[in-house]
């Protein structure tokens, strides 16, 4: 028998709440790298932030727990979404930082020979 049918019914829950908070550190840190466009930052969170806020919504929210479920599931695809439009050299990145993983030492740049000489000619122009 595999692994996966000796768990037991509650372990997938805790997985999938460990992943969804996984997601939501890993979007933070995400929206504050520089290395995400900004355009990417403003547009999925903020149409995000406005569905949630807008009254309107595709089930009502007085409809007990109903109504909150679809702005959870639709906060989830949009953490999603935008991890996934995050440039992936990125994502992998801060995923290997948050699981400890350090990042690989930068190939270092042939040093300048010291005997390097530049001659060249200049003047002011006014």
């Amino acid at each position: 028998m595999t692994n996966q049918a000796n768990k037991t019914p509650g372990t997938n829950k805790i997985g999938l709440l460990t992943e969804i908070a996984r997601n939501a550190r890993l979007a933070w840190r995400l929206l504050s790298d520089g290395r995400v466009s900004t355009m990417t930052k403003l547009i999925i969170p903020g149409l995000a932030i406005a569905y949630i806020l807008s009254p309107i919504d595709l089930i009502p929210d007085a409809l007990l727990g109903l109504g909150q479920l679809d702005d959870l599931a639709l906060l989830a695809l949009a953490v999603k979404f935008f991890i996934d439009l995050c440039p992936t050299d990125v994502v992998r990145e801060h995923r290997n930082m948050m699981a400890g993983v350090m990042p690989p030492e930068p190939t270092p740049r042939p040093a300048e020979k010291a005997d390097t000489v530049v001659d060249a000619e200049y003047r002011v122009i006014e």
